[in-house]
């Protein structure tokens, strides 16, 4: 903050209490000076049309309703996913969504941009975008363990992976070249949404491959289930006739 040049400041106030009256100089009012000193005072108007200032009352209330908001779609995105599928399936999917967003946020945070409500939008978008690709995986995995009850989990899901691969590649590059156009001739708002989008397209495709099932993988390992029915075959001849 700068002193305002002017006759009257600093003013006393009252001299015996040494009360002193000192006004300082706003960022618009800096930057006003700036351009009327760089393109002259006939070309800068005289005052700003518009000046908006975000206090840290405020920026905490954005924080704390960002992180609510966000904690709050990854909760309800595990409920989902225990009733729709198996309990091991959820935590892979919570951890590639948070896996997503924190990656979002590096690049605005590497890129300096600023973070705004266009953000947290953003997050959440790509968290609804990377659980639906999950799905996708997640269902066929489902699937091919109905199929191929000779096959291991972790079997399972790289042929589920491979089977459904070819679709997620062609989602997501077509739902990209959109965006795309936003980022490039976008200006504004628009194309740091456009550029939150692009990051957490590509963050959310290889992190239902490489974060997502593998995680789940090892969840069943961690849980002890029988991942193979070859394991119940052997089970069932090691038994005496």
């Amino acid at each position: 903050m700068k002193l305002r040049v002017s006759e009257k400041n600093p003013q006393i106030v009252n001299k015996r209490d040494h009360r002193v009256e000192i006004q300082l100089q706003s960022k618009g009012d800096q930057l006003m000076d700036v351009l009327v000193h760089e393109l002259g005072a006939d070309v800068v108007p005289d005052h700003a049309l518009r000046v908006e200032w975000v206090g840290p009352k405020a920026g905490k209330q954005l924080r704390d309703s960002a992180r609510n908001a966000v904690a709050l779609s990854i909760v309800f995105i595990m409920i989902y996913l225990a009733f729709r599928f198996d309990l091991r399936f959820a935590p892979g999917v919570v951890l590639s969504s948070v896996h997503d967003a924190l990656v979002v946020l590096a690049a605005f945070i590497v890129t300096h941009r600023e973070i705004t409500l266009s953000t947290i939008a953003v997050v959440l978008t790509i968290v609804g975008y990377s659980m639906n690709d999950t799905v996708v995986v997640y269902d066929r995995i489902r699937e091919n363990l109905g199929k191929h009850r000779g096959k291991s989990f972790a079997e399972v899901i790289n042929l589920s992976i491979s089977e459904t691969l070819s679709r997620t590649i062609l989602t997501s590059v077509s739902t990209m070249l959109s965006v795309l156009a936003f980022f490039i001739w976008g200006t504004g708002v628009i194309k740091d949404f456009a550029f939150g989008m692009i990051v957490g397209i590509v963050a959310g495709t290889y992190s239902s491959i490489y974060v997502a099932a593998p995680f789940t993988e090892w969840i069943d390992k961690r849980l002890g289930r029988p991942g193979s029915a070859k394991n119940v075959k052997k089970r069932l001849s090691a038994k005496p006739a």
